[in-house]
């Protein structure tokens, strides 16, 4: 190895001793907390709770070819399924799905983007028609990271853009500290940065921090989650249930996609692994190595989206992660108002909008920029001035939110509240003029 570390292994590292023994506790405690619930249900409703409809036979959905190619690379003997559409000699997205999900997650994204960009939504491993190893040593951070960044390679490319959602969009965060220049720009919609991924996670919400806890017990989660016909996966896609029907019906190929046990595992075998895991942003104490600074993530161009009435991913702790950025890092931040945590499926052409505007233009010229002073942190200098824009009515909400939270001292702005009345259009600009 050398005497010094790659980038790739001295930016990633895990929590305390202290942390661990937190998490273990509490997966004890959720877990038994979640089995009676259980076991309180089955009594009331012993015939349908664990109803299963058997689904043998794929939606025309996910494997049509309208969308893009399906094609399949194996890497170190992992089969990987992805969705390809766009010339090959254009920059390359990569499009990195969430959880409980897969490739067609971008199936509104992938036609537009594909007019600019080569684009591959990607089934990450465990998910969808990519291999899915049971172990959860197979699902450890590192050699995901390394996979990706095989994958990227056996594509042909030295680099991409990374759009990634929920648990994808946590990959990315760790993609771009890991390997730096593979990813060129970087969009997270509806997930924070690792650093705070877990602790802004809500207890009370559906696959919240209480059902992380219990994820970590073996094989309990991957039976619970069948019960009452995937009843899980129907709540988690609600905004899917008045969208297509016959051929086009989202909502059923998420359930062909998760009928099995073992279509579960892999899935939270992610969860299995990156809670234990946090970037580490400063060198280690007494063993500072010159090239830190040189193999470090710049941070280049990042765009954050989450949808205004996100209960997992709320505008605050997107906000707070632009405190980690680097700060080179140009950060803008988009508010999707009425979405919850799947923005670019509710609101797609607003999404796509927001995402075209990022990947062609550095600073839209119709838009006011704020200017803000290098190295701080956008919870910290979010707005000088009052951007104008037709959306400001359904936006007001959002700014006082941020403001209300730098109130309480959660969040510190380096501003009078005067100056913090409104984030129009969703749109909030971070980094250097």
């Amino acid at each position: 190895m050398g005497m010094q570390m790659k980038a790739h292994e001295k930016c990633i590292e895990i929590v305390s001793i202290w942390s661990r023994i937190k998490i273990y506790f509490f997966s004890i405690l959720f877990g038994a907390v979640v089995i009676f619930d259980r076991l309180s249900r089955w009594a009331l409703r012993p015939k349908t709770f664990f109803a299963l409809q058997q689904r043998d036979k794929p939606p025309h959905f996910l494997v049509d070819n309208s969308l893009g190619q399906h094609s399949y690379v194996k890497l170190n003997g992992v089969k990987l399924h992805y969705v390809e559409s766009g010339p090959k000699n254009k920059p390359l997205i990569l499009m990195l799905h969430g959880f409980p999900d897969c490739w067609i997650s971008w199936r509104h994204q992938i036609a537009p983007l594909s007019s600019h960009f080569r684009v591959v939504a990607l089934d990450l491993k465990g998910y969808g028609d990519s291999d899915k190893p049971m172990q959860r040593r197979g699902y450890r951070v590192p050699v995901l990271l390394k996979e990706l960044r095989d994958f990227i390679t056996a594509l042909g490319a030295s680099s991409c853009v990374i759009i990634g959602h929920d648990i994808g969009a946590l990959l990315g965060w760790l993609l771009a500290y890991s390997y730096p220049g593979l990813v060129k720009k970087f969009v997270a919609i509806s997930c924070p940065h690792p650093n705070i991924y877990w602790e802004v996670l809500p207890h009370g919400v559906q696959f919240g921090k209480r059902w992380v806890y219990f994820s970590q017990l073996p094989g309990l989660p991957e039976i619970d989650v069948l019960r009452e016909d995937l009843t899980d996966i129907t709540q988690c896609y609600a905004h899917e249930k008045s969208n297509g029907d016959g051929k086009m019906n989202a909502l059923e190929a998420y359930k062909y996609s998760f009928s099995r046990r073992e279509d579960w595992s892999g899935p939270i075998n992610y969860f299995r692994n990156l809670l234990y895991v946090r970037v580490r942003l400063t060198p280690l104490p007494g063993k500072v190595e010159e090239s830190w600074d040189d193999e470090s993530w710049k941070g280049g161009q990042v765009l954050l989206i989450t949808g205004g009435e996100d209960k997992r991913a709320s505008l605050e702790s997107i906000v707070r992660s632009t405190e980690f950025l680097p700060p080179e890092a140009r950060a803008m931040v988009r508010v999707v108002a009425g979405a919850k945590h799947f923005p670019h499926q509710e609101f797609p052409d607003q999404v796509n909008n927001y995402l075209l505007d990022f990947l062609h233009v550095q600073c839209s010229p119709e838009k006011e920029k704020v200017q803000c002073s290098n190295g701080e942190g956008l919870h910290k200098r979010l707005v000088n001035r009052v951007l104008e824009s037709s959306w400001v009515s359904s936006t007001v909400r959002y700014g006082n939110q941020v403001l209300d939270a730098a109130k309480k001292g959660t969040v510190g702005i380096g501003h009078d509240d005067s100056s913090l009345s409104r984030i129009s259009n969703g749109y909030i600009h971070t980094g250097k003029a």
